[in-house]
């Protein structure tokens, strides 16, 4: 629909009423956002093109929100260049307006993804707090699903299990009543932490439910179901290694090194398991350049730990 639209506005051009151009915007911008989202590599040219516009046009705000899928790209391949790029350029732009509610909120909706999966958990629960703050002067209980998903995976890392159930349990009721898209992620977390507890018979409907969800025509995203197929893997009588396989192609094709180094470390878990050392130690090898270039101290600190028993 948003690419139906872009192309009758771009037909339309310089012709379309100045009251209209911000649809012209917005039809570039959410295909850019959305493909960002899903994890692929197509964001660029609507992306581009949305911020071309915005410039064209003089409309400051939205030049903000054209540079949104380039933050999200960063964050969900754990860039930190790309990161702290997009994250200044967005940071600059909300200051000089006054910190727009929406455009604030969306400065900080993907930032704890980023910070989580590095490990730098104390930036990650400001952003938080500063979601929790939004939400609660707004009563957008939408940024408050947002932020219940990633307190729980922080909850997770640091332990508190008891808590982590809360909170995902929680958001994926939200964001079930929301209809966000974030269900599939909070599905995920809930299941690695019922995974983790081996609560298995709870976790398969769990997981299941995100599966399905990663892997529908409508709802599905491959960053999704590389992230839904690595937890499928830990399952009782599932193919782990064909999940495993499979999560890593789709890495490969969303050209996402984080997922891709996190899918590698599986599989070396997955090998290792199965006195597969050879293998294991060639995927280790793999997850640790992957997370070396990135500079993410925290998974090669796992990829160490594995190490340490091949």
């Amino acid at each position: 629909t948003a690419e139906q639209a872009t192309a009758i506005f771009e037909r339309a051009g310089e012709r379309l009423p100045p009251p209209l151009r911000i649809f012209w915007f917005l039809s570039l911008y959410l295909r850019g956002l959305g493909e960002a989202l899903a994890g692929t590599t197509a964001w660029e040219q609507p992306a581009a093109k949305a911020l071309a516009l915005a410039e064209r046009f003089d409309l400051p705000q939205e030049r903000g929100f054209a540079l949104l899928p380039a933050l999200v790209r960063a964050c969900l391949c754990g860039d930190p260049e790309g990161f702290a790029r997009a994250y200044a350029a967005v940071e600059e732009i909300t200051r000089r307006l006054g910190f727009p509610h929406v455009l604030n909120s969306r400065l900080r909706l993907w930032t704890p993804t980023y910070y989580l999966e590095r490990g730098e958990r104390e930036l990650a629960r400001a952003t938080c707090t500063r979601l929790d703050a939004l939400a609660k002067a707004t009563r957008d209980t939408w940024i408050a699903t947002y932020a219940a998903v990633y307190q729980g995976f922080d909850a997770l890392s640091d332990g508190d299990l008891t808590r982590a159930d809360a909170l995902l349990t929680t958001a994926c009721e939200g964001a079930r009543t929301k209809k966000l898209g974030r269900l599939t992620t909070a599905l995920c977390a809930r299941g690695e932490l019922l995974v983790s507890l081996r609560r298995f018979d709870e976790a398969r409907p769990v997981l299941e439910e995100a599966f399905a969800r990663a892997t529908s025509p409508d709802t599905g995203t491959p960053y999704d179901e590389a992230i839904a197929r690595r937890l499928m893997a830990h399952l009782p009588n599932e193919d782990a290694h064909t999940h495993l396989q499979r999560a890593l192609a789709l890495c490969d094709e969303m050209k996402n090194p984080l997922q891709e180094g996190l899918a590698c470390l599986e599989l070396a878990r997955h090998l290792a398991q199965h006195a597969q050392g050879a293998g294991a130690r060639a995927y280790a090898d793999r997850a640790r350049d992957r997370f070396s270039a990135l500079g993410n101290k925290l998974q090669l600190q796992r990829v160490a730990e594995l190490e340490g028993v091949l």
